[in-house]
């Protein structure tokens, strides 16, 4: 539900911070969050860019660089960073239909 409550923000300038984006940074981090609520999460960093750019795309090439066995996490932070970012072209990571499946039937 908060994440859906941080998501739906519309004056989100006012609303986020940086130290939620550093909470968001160690659940990703973990290894113990599963990939579905790690894909969402990444997600929401897209939101916190533009008011913490550096910091979050740090975020965002970690999770590319840390997380082989989370193609969607990764696609989304690889496409997102190389779209904002001139200096990126990360790959984007071969996903299977049962990645995708399993991500939007989840």
């Amino acid at each position: 539900q908060a994440l859906n409550a941080l998501s739906n923000i519309k004056a989100k300038d006012r609303y986020l911070s940086q130290k939620q984006l550093e909470t968001i940074g160690k659940i990703i981090s973990d290894t113990q969050t599963s990939n579905h609520f790690r894909q969402d999460l990444v997600l929401l960093l897209t939101d916190y860019y533009h008011l913490f750019p550096v910091k979050t795309g740090t975020i965002l090439l970690s999770v590319y660089d840390s997380f082989p066995n989370d193609k969607i996490s990764q696609a989304f932070a690889a496409d997102f960073l190389n779209r904002v970012e001139t200096n990126k072209s990360l790959a984007l990571p071969e996903i299977s239909q049962a990645e995708c499946q399993s991500y939007y039937n989840n």
